[in-house]
C-alpha cells in the first residue's frame, strides 16, 4: 500500500531527497521545512523551480513545439496532454486525494513517451541526441542519490532507504543470489550508466556508422 504522505516514518528521508536534487538553498528559502507536502510540492508544482516536474514538462513541451517537424504527432499530442494536465485543476484533486496515483499517472506518461521516441521516430542523430540527454541526466541523478544515501546504509542493507531504481532489485542480477549489499549495488549501477552514456557518446559521434538507423 502506498504510505502517506505525513507518515511520521518518513520524516528523516524527506530532506536527503531535496538535497539529493541539489536545490536545498532555494527549497529552504521558499519552505523553511521539509515534510511531506512542502517536498511534494516543491518537487512537483512549484514553478519557481526550474527542477520541478511542472517547470520540466513545461521546458520540454516548448522544445517539442519548437521541433514539431522533427518530431511525430503522438509524440506531441502526449507531451501536450501531459503539460495540460497538470496545469488542470485536476492535477491538484488527483494529488491531493491520492499521491500514489498521482505520481503513478506521471511515470506512465513519461515511459510512454519514451517507448513512442523509440518506435515512432527515425533512430538517427536526433534520437540518439536524446539518448545522450537522457543517460547524462539519470547518471547525473544516480551520482546524486547514491552520494547523499550511501553512507546512510548499513553494509547489508536496508529496505526502503533507497528508491526502488537503486535498491539492488533491478541493477544486481537475480541468478546471483547474493545480498543485494549497497556497496555491490552502487557498483552495479554506477557501472551501467558509465556503459549507457559511453554508447549514446559513440551514437552521436559516429551516427551514420551506429546501428540502429531505423524507426523502432
Amino acid at each position: 500500500l502506498a504510505r502517506r504522505l505525513d507518515d511520521t516514518r518518513l520524516a528523516q528521508h524527506w530532506m536527503p531527497i531535496i538535497q539529493s536534487t541539489g536545490d536545498e538553498t532555494q527549497f529552504l528559502e521558499l519552505y523553511g521545512e521539509a515534510n511531506g507536502h512542502t517536498v511534494t510540492e516543491f518537487l512537483t508544482f512549484q514553478s519557481q523551480n526550474p527542477n520541478s516536474i511542472i517547470s520540466s514538462v513545461a521546458a520540454a513541451r516548448e522544445n517539442a513545439r519548437m521541433v514539431r517537424d522533427q518530431i511525430t504527432g503522438e509524440m506531441w499530442e502526449e507531451i501536450n496532454r501531459l503539460y495540460l494536465f497538470l496545469r488542470s485543476p485536476r492535477a491538484r484533486e488527483v494529488w491531493k486525494h491520492s499521491p500514489y496515483e498521482f505520481f503513478q499517472e506521471i511515470k506512465a506518461s513519461s515511459l510512454y513517451f519514451q517507448g513512442l521516441s523509440d518506435s515512432t521516430i527515425l533512430h538517427n542523430e536526433g534520437w540518439h541526441f536524446m539518448q545522450v540527454g537522457k543517460y547524462l541526466e539519470r547518471a547525473d541523478k544516480t551520482t546524486r542519490i547514491i552520494d547523499v544515501r550511501y553512507h546512510t546504509l548499513p553494509m547489508r542493507g536496508a529496505p526502503g532507504l533507497l528508491p526502488d531504481r537503486l535498491d539492488g532489485r533491478h541493477v544486481v542480477p537475480v541468478r546471483r543470489k547474493r545480498r543485494r549489499e549497497p556497496l555491490r549495488v552502487a557498483r552495479c549501477e554506477l557501472e551501467h550508466e558509465i556503459h549507457v552514456v559511453g554508447q549514446a557518446r559513440f551514437a552521436v559521434n559516429d551516427g551514420s556508422k551506429a546501428p540502429g538507423h531505423h524507426v523502432g
